[in-house]
């Protein structure tokens, strides 16, 4: 467990697609003082991080908050040093809002509607309202339930809508009340300056809480002509009720619009650039859109919305007419993705990979209708099992055609004929049922939608929907309706068997039963869930201890009076199963195993006489773990200067700082002007803390406006280490802690002139260093100043440090690198077996094999010949009797034979011994001079050395091997016998 922070019991969030369980955030016991909201800097490799640093660093930041020591709502605000550069879509900041663009400006803001124990929640909401509702203007198109911390909210985003003064709106309603999610709707859809056009049909898909819908997008007023206009992805943040960042396909595919405002690019002809957004129903964060005659799928989950990952970009044969894209539908529970054009053609793809289906050509299929607003819809069998894709034919009687999904041969029958003559608009199958629904559209007195029952082969009975296109009915809010105009239909995800909205061109919200009549309490989910991990509010360091605690039923409506909580594992195995009585604290005391285990808490709740609540409820799950939850992302390091950060915390008017300092960029770019610095230092000590008193001056015509103290010395803290100094002053002074007597304590001192900086990026313009001993008593101890004015009693001139070796730190001089000892009072050297590499520091010596007779490999010299040996650990040589030839290797050499003796003397036995003559010293022989390399002695004098051995070695150069080793050379020095 970690010390510094005890045991720390908070909760969080994690998205389902159904969720009404409150997580609870509190804490066990109080953390330590300072320590609810920290930043810490990391590199690479995830190593703290506390400089010196280089251009072109790449740094981890990590905020670390305590939600149990919070109320709300909560903001952050992170500046990052302006030599820092946010890299894109790198912020991880789970159940935070952030600021859009990213960093802007380096500076982000964080917020949260509330954190700690009253305020964490996901509710249960209350079920009122009964007809539908029309708030805010049209226009919508189909609605888009999302399950949120506050229940179902269902979308509408308006379709057809121009880019300009009537930008795309998005309308919000509350599934449980039909009432507007709040008074701002319905909004604008762009970020900021930004404006987005929708096409006819806004398709849009979930995934965490955003919606993603089709759309095209400019920037601002001023290029309302710039004649190019960008597709791909709007964005909708539905938890918090804000747009989010547009999503680019990509190669980024943009409208060249020539001479036309981008504000025509509306309706159906928007709809021949851009289509979609469809998600794979087994990797929802995978969607598709159909943009100028190709087919993307992007990856939502990953930073930037890359390509999906084994997917290849298709290119669809265009319309040779303005229209072009038109529809889009993914198989139910299938593997296939079917397009449509306005020829009318439509197109099969696989998921996966974009490959064209087996048994589909990839020039599509001829469809039936004849008009270019063309829909898809299932065709489904008796059983309810989607065989077929049809398309249909809008606006008028219809006129559809079904093709087989597997071959994709013209199915004959697959409507019913008694729907021909109806005006169907597209299709909409009922999850688990035989029952498809086809709305109505248009205006026209008793023009309600309809229901075919395709196990029946008859309408669906009963189908008698409540609304109809012109009344007689009131809305909820007791405006007599106009006409719903409905477009489409989609269950909520809460209550899929018993609840469906309805939305159209009029802007008005319809709930109703799968019979068509009023729907309110079949509204309320038989069974809540949410599925929550500890592991979710961690993006850098994961807990390693996670435990869950207990439960508790918040504000507890007097119409509950029992109900079951089931707890599940990952596996979906049942770790817990507690019966709601009375009480409303349950205890759980469930351990996590492993940082990536999660629960699920499933909640069956019974009420008096079936009626749903009329107030909100809570379930709030505990739990301790030993890790705050974290926001993360990275910076790059762009130039010189000092690197820092400043984050803020704001806990509804209560501060707390957080501060990042890495000091300044170092390397030969970011290198000062030098020590430049004019001061005297005093240190005074009292135990374990004192105060650093310095006075200074900078060189001429430099003025210090900030000078920072930063400790070199491990366990000692400067407080406040930088400070501003006004006109003419010249003393300033710094509280230390940490300070242990008997040990020397070094300080770096840093002065800071307004655009003084010696390179662009910094304004850093003199750097030195002093050190003082900690005395064992409360005195004061004061260094002789780094430049003394008093002539008459000069200090010392500072060393003059060897450049090479050393650098001048104080009025030392310090080895300039790691693992050199000191030879002198100004020089350095390396240890043995290294040598001295400018810039580089010690490095180990290479061996420097001879050339003759070695070679080089990794850290060794090898035998460049066979039959050499070993005679150093850079040389080699031959066996005796054999000499080195260059190219060649060992080699006996042919020496010439001796003259044979002929002529003895001859002893004649009887001649008389002759007298010996006396011994005559010959006269001395002068030495014969050396002769210089190349040179050899002939007949007294140093002639140009010649071939030894005669016609078999004549002019080949050699060396010469004696007794297996000796020095090689291009001649030998010395006979072999």
């Amino acid at each position: 467990m970690n010390a510094l922070w005890g045991r720390i019991g908070i909760a969080g969030v994690a998205v389902a697609a159904v969720a009404y369980v409150a997580m609870q955030m509190f804490i066990l016991p109080d953390p330590q003082p300072g320590t609810d909201f920290t930043k810490t800097a990391y590199d690479e490799n995830g190593n703290v991080l506390t400089g010196p640093t280089t251009v072109g660093q790449l740094i981890q930041y990590v905020l670390r908050y305590n939600p149990a020591a919070m109320s709300g709502p909560v903001t952050i605000t992170d500046v990052l040093s302006a030599n820092q550069t946010y890299v894109p879509n790198t912020i991880v900041a789970p159940d935070w809002t952030i600021s859009t663009p990213e960093y802007n400006a380096n500076t982000e803001v964080y917020s949260h509607p509330g954190l700690g124990p009253t305020n964490f929640t996901l509710s249960i909401p209350a079920v009122t309202g009964t007809v539908g509702l029309k708030v805010g203007t049209g226009d919508g198109y189909e609605p888009v339930p999302v399950v949120t911390s506050t229940g179902t909210k269902v979308f509408g985003i308006h379709h057809h809508m121009p880019s300009g003064g009537s930008d795309p709106r998005i309308m919000c309603w509350y599934g449980g009340s039909l009432a507007a999610c709040n008074s701002s709707y319905p909004m604008m859809a762009g970020v900021g300056a930004e404006r987005r056009a929708t096409p006819d049909l806004p398709h849009a898909s979930v995934w965490q809480k955003k919606i993603y819908y089709p759309a095209a997008r400019y920037y601002g007023s001023t290029n309302n002509n710039n004649q190019v206009i960008e597709l791909g992805m709007g964005c909708w943040d539905a938890e918090n009720d804000v747009p989010c960042p547009f999503v680019l396909l990509p190669g980024n595919p943009v409208i060249n619009t020539g001479s036309n405002p981008i504000s025509a690019y509306t309706g159906t002809l928007l709809d021949g650039y851009v289509t979609g957004v469809r998600a794979d129903p087994a990797n929802p964060s995978r969607l598709y859109v159909y943009a100028l005659d190709k087919l993307y799928c992007v990856d939502v989950a990953l930073p930037g919305a890359p390509t999906c990952a084994g997917w290849t970009i298709q290119t669809v044969s265009p319309d040779s007419s303005l229209g072009r894209s038109r529809d889009m539908f993914v198989e139910e529970n299938g593997t296939r993705l079917f397009i449509s054009n306005t020829l009318p053609r439509v197109f099969c793809y696989e998921l996966a990979s974009g490959a064209t289906c087996n048994g589909w050509a990839a020039t599509g299929t001829t469809g039936g209708a004849t008009m270019a607003t063309t829909f898809l819809g299932p065709g489904i069998d008796s059983s309810g099992a989607m065989t077929a894709i049809c398309i249909v034919q809008g606006f008028n009687a219809s006129n559809f055609k079904c093709i087989d999904i597997a071959t994709s041969a013209a199915v004959n029958n697959m409507w019913p004929a008694s729907m021909s003559t109806q005006r169907i608009f597209s299709a909409y199958h009922l999850p688990n049922t035989a029952k498809v629904l086809f709305p109505a559209y248009l205006g026209m007195a008793g023009a309600n939608s309809k229901c075919y029952d395709f196990a029946a082969n008859a309408y669906c009975t009963p189908f008698t929907p409540y609304w109809d296109n012109n009344g007689p009915w009131t809305d909820s809010g007791g405006n007599p309706a106009s006409y719903v105009g409905d477009y489409g239909f989609a269950v909520d995800p809460q209550a899929p068997d018993t609840c469906i909205y309805g939305l159209g061109d009029g802007g008005t919200l319809v709930r109703f039963n799968p019979d068509g009549t009023e729907a309110k309490g079949s509204c309320v989910p038989q069974t809540y869930a949410e599925t929550f991990s500890a592991d979710d509010q961690y993006c850098f360091a994961k807990p390693t201890e996670a435990t869950w605690t207990n439960l508790d039923i918040l504000n507890r409506p007097g119409g509950l009076t029992g109900g079951t909580i089931v707890i599940k594992d990952s596996a979906g195995t049942v770790l817990q199963t507690i019966t709601v009585g009375s009480g409303n604290t349950y205890a759980v005391n469930l351990s996590a195993v492993g940082l990536n285990s999660a629960v699920t808490i499933e909640f069956t709740p019974t009420y008096a006489g079936n009626t749903p609540p009329t107030t909100d409820y809570q379930l709030r799950l505990g739990y301790e773990t030993d890790e705050m939850p974290q926001i993360c992302y990275k910076t790059t390091i762009e130039s010189c200067g000092e690197v820092s950060n400043h984050a803020v915390l704001d806990n509804e008017g209560s501060l707390i700082e957080a501060d990042v300092n890495l000091g300044m960029v170092e390397g030969e770019e970011c290198s000062l002007i030098g020590d430049c610095l004019e001061l005297t230092s005093t240190l005074t000590s009292l135990g374990g803390s004192g105060t650093l008193t310095l006075t200074l001056s900078g060189p001429p015509s430099v003025t210090p406006t900030v000078v920072r103290v930063t400790t070199q010395t491990g366990g000692v803290i400067v407080t406040n280490s930088e400070q501003t100094f006004s006109t003419g002053q010249t003393v300033g002074t710094w509280a230390l802690t940490g300070l242990v007597t008997g040990t020397v304590v070094t300080f770096k001192i840093d002065a800071v002139e307004q655009g003084g900086g010696s390179k662009p990026g910094t304004d850093l313009c003199c750097s030195t260093t002093v050190k003082h001993t900690v005395s064992e008593e409360d005195i004061v101890i004061e260094e002789p100043p780094v430049v003394v004015t008093d002539d008459d009693n000069p200090p010392p001139p500072p060393p003059v440090c060897e450049k090479r070796s050393t650098k001048l730190e104080g009025d030392e001089c310090a080895c300039r690198y790691e693992g050199m000892t000191r030879k002198s009072a100004t020089a350095c050297s390396c240890p043995s077996g290294q040598t001295l590499v400018a810039g580089e520091g010690c490095v180990k010596k290479k061996l420097q094999c001879d050339k003759w007779s070695t070679k080089a490999k990794g850290e060794t010299c090898q035998c460049l010949y066979p039959g050499m040996s070993r005679i150093s650990k850079t040389e080699c040589g031959c066996p005796n009797g054999q000499i080195l030839v260059e190219g060649v290797g060992c080699v006996v050499p042919k020496v010439p034979e001796k003259p044979k003796q002929t002529d003895k003397p001859v002893v004649k036995p009887d001649l008389p011994v002759k007298k010996e003559e006396p011994v005559v010293t010959p006269p001395v022989t002068p030495p014969a001079p050396e002769c210089e390399k190349g040179m050899e002695l002939k007949d007294g004098k140093c002639v140009k050395e010649s071939s030894f051995f005669g016609d078999v070695l004549d002019n080949v150069q050699f060396g010469v091997g004696v007794g297996g080793g000796g020095r090689k050379s291009s001649s030998p020095s010395a006979p072999i016998d």
